[in-house]
């Protein structure tokens, strides 16, 4: 009653002022203390009715027990809720208030918004009065989600890894044709899988091979694919599905390099029912050996996503070994950072490199002068950049046939890794 007064006289006041009523009468003030007027957020308020701004919806939400619970007006039970933090990129934005349903009826943002979903209708509230707290909930309990689909998959596949079934292997392991090669000497018959996508609209696998910590240098600013159509007969790194190519540029002149680029129609990254055992699974995404050592990472989700089925498949029905051989210096670097390749192997194919960055380089010297006055037009930069591909391309050649010795000598490693697995799986019966 006294802080009421004490407004009272304080409005009286404010009046007389903006009337030009002179100064205002002393007032003595009230004995509690000064008036305490402070703006409070609708979530400040622990337990409070809520109105929607278009004042056709009303709720109770308590919040001063260890779990939320709230109830609607038109509605007799009092239900349990769970607070669940939203977070964007590791921000804090507000807090779900999540139904044992798993509904998300309510919304507190971290500026102490309240929102109510009603349907696919977002309503404002805000508190209008004072409520008594409610009762025990009449619905309670905390949501689970059910696990996708694909969870039995991991669940089948990860103590059957070679990294949970035998500790000596490290990640990088799985980059060494030889290293999973003893793998595969060790592996019980239950290890062996084969990999079936069961939706023909389904990712390919990736082939990476490295762990992602050890990937290497790698060169930007172009794409990795090209046009050109993969010839089965051609020679050198065509062979294999590549094609060396020279990139260069008047105004990047550290950024000229020789990238391999992937031709159209070459075979697919893995194909259906090629056999193998998982090295280790990251989450939903199995790092997946074959039996010739080649690496992929495949990720498992999606109600009909690509799986690895029990058992290596009949013999019989096995696809051509070696697939994706194809290798670029990147590749390389990272087979290197692993310790799968010497480290000679890089420092060979960089040197390459960067003689093909100066020789490309002194081709687009003269460039800078048809730039500056204007005149350089698209026919121009396509002339320069084949006279650098043309000048230099005794240094494209070289790094192509050192890249195509290093990807042969792994071919051949893998070839033999191949033998002997397939007599690995047929001694143990895992050929099924």
């Amino acid at each position: 009653m006294r802080k009421a007064t004490s407004l009272s006289l304080l409005v009286l006041t404010l009046a007389l002022l903006a009337c030009g009523g002179g100064s205002a009468p002393a007032a003595a003030p009230p004995s509690s203390g000064t008036l305490d007027i402070r703006a409070v957020t609708s979530a400040q308020v622990k337990v409070g009715h809520f109105l929607s701004a278009d004042g056709t919806t009303g709720l109770i939400l308590d919040r001063s027990g260890e779990k939320p619970k709230y109830k609607l007006d038109s509605a007799p039970d009092v239900v349990e809720l769970t607070m669940q933090e939203d977070r964007f990129a590791h921000e804090l934005r507000g807090y779900y208030l999540v139904a044992p349903d798993g509904k998300r009826p309510l919304y507190i943002t971290v500026d102490g918004g309240i929102t109510y979903w009603r349907g696919n209708d977002e309503l404002r509230m805000n508190n209008d009065k004072p409520a008594a707290p409610l009762p025990a909930a009449t619905i309670t309990g905390t949501y689970v989600p059910p696990k996708p689909a694909y969870q039995a998959t991991i669940d089948r596949l990860t103590p059957l890894a070679v990294r949970a079934r035998f500790s000596q292997f490290k990640p990088e392991d799985s980059a060494s044709v030889s290293k999973v090669g003893d793998a595969i000497a060790l592996a019980t018959a239950d290890m062996f899988v084969h990999y079936a996508s069961h939706d023909s609209n389904n990712p390919l696998p990736r082939a990476v091979v490295v762990p992602r910590s050890f990937q290497g240098i790698s060169f930007g600013g172009v794409a990795r694919d090209t046009d050109t159509p993969w010839d089965p007969k051609a020679k050198g790194l065509a062979k294999y599905g590549g094609k060396n190519e020279g990139f260069s540029s008047y105004d990047t002149p550290k950024g000229n390099h020789m990238q391999v680029m992937k031709l159209a129609g070459y075979p697919p990254a893995l194909a259906e029912g090629t056999p193998g055992i998982v090295w280790e699974l990251d989450g939903a995404t199995a790092v997946f050996l074959t039996l010739d050592g080649a690496r992929y990472e495949i990720s498992l989700t999606g109600e009909k996503g690509p799986t690895l089925d029990p058992g290596a498949g009949r013999q019989s029905g096995w696809p051509a070994p070696l697939q994706t051989p194809l290798l670029d210096v990147s590749d390389v670097s990272s087979l290197v950072k692993a310790g799968a390749l010497p480290q000679k192997t890089i420092d060979d194919l960089l040197a390459l490199d960067h003689a093909w960055t100066d020789c490309a380089a002194k081709q687009w010297a003269t460039a800078q002068r048809a730039v500056d006055t204007g005149r350089f037009t698209e026919a121009d930069r396509k002339d320069y950049v084949k006279k650098a591909r043309t000048t230099c391309a005794a240094t494209l050649g070289k790094q192509e046939a050192m890249l195509v010795q290093i990807v042969e000598a792994r071919l051949k490693e893998r070839q033999a890794l191949w033998d002997k697995a397939r007599a690995r799986v047929a001694s143990i019966g895992a050929d099924r």
